[in-house]
């Protein structure tokens, strides 16, 4: 029952030990019979890649995965993800639209969406309404209110938004939604608060790429 598993599970463990090569030659001598067994191992090669930074190579493996599954909700996001890293926002969009194509509610692909949208372009009125549905299912998701506040926040709108960051940090402890909250009240006024959330966030997450990008813009 775990035949593909325990292989998969192997391939990574060898990749950490020895090199990506290395599980990469392992995964591909796994005797596979099925096309999910064939799409499975397709995703576990994609996200090896990843952790050795391969995105291009990523992108393929997913890529390849789906001429099999082309309606799997999670190797489109799982894609779309990839895409936000090499910087292709309009692939991204692809994807997720995709994703909505199929599956309208789904939660995942309406905050991913709207909150790419907030934060790569300039299309907020769209990103808001993304948003807005993906809350009204889940009004308590810290991510999603984090991404309420920030699309209100680049809209101008720092009233609107201070309740939405302020919920989202009480949530989670998070690096993102701590730069985010943080420079929502450094540019309302309160830099001694932000200056707080800011130290706390250091202590749980002080190499967070937004984290550590939000301080070197307020506080060089």
């Amino acid at each position: 029952e775990t035949y593909l598993e325990s292989h998969f599970l192997a391939a990574t463990l060898i990749a950490e030990r020895d090199s990506l090569e290395e599980g990469l030659n392992y995964l591909q001598g796994v005797t596979i019979t099925s096309t999910e067994g064939e799409k499975r191992r397709l995703v576990t090669q994609a996200e090896l890649q990843l952790l050795y930074k391969q995105t291009e190579a990523a992108v393929a493996s997913y890529t390849l995965a789906l001429e099999s599954a082309p309606k799997d909700k999670d190797i489109l996001y799982a894609r779309a993800m990839v895409y936000e890293k090499l910087d292709r926002i309009d692939l991204l969009e692809s994807d997720l639209l995709r994703v909505l194509q199929f599956y309208p509610d789904n939660s995942t692909a309406l905050n991913a969406l709207g909150y790419t949208l907030a934060d790569r372009t300039d299309r907020y009125d769209e990103a808001l309404q993304y948003i807005e549905k993906a809350l009204k299912q889940h009004p308590d998701d810290a991510a999603i209110l984090d991404s309420m506040g920030w699309v209100l926040y680049k809209m101008g709108r720092y009233n609107e938004s201070l309740p939405y960051l302020n919920r989202a940090n009480s949530l989670r402890e998070d690096g993102e939604i701590a730069a985010h909250y943080g420079e929502l009240l450094w540019v309302s006024g309160d830099e001694e608060k932000a200056r707080e959330v800011w130290a706390k966030a250091k202590e749980f997450a002080p190499d967070h790429e937004i984290l550590v990008r939000t301080l070197k813009r307020f506080l060089p």
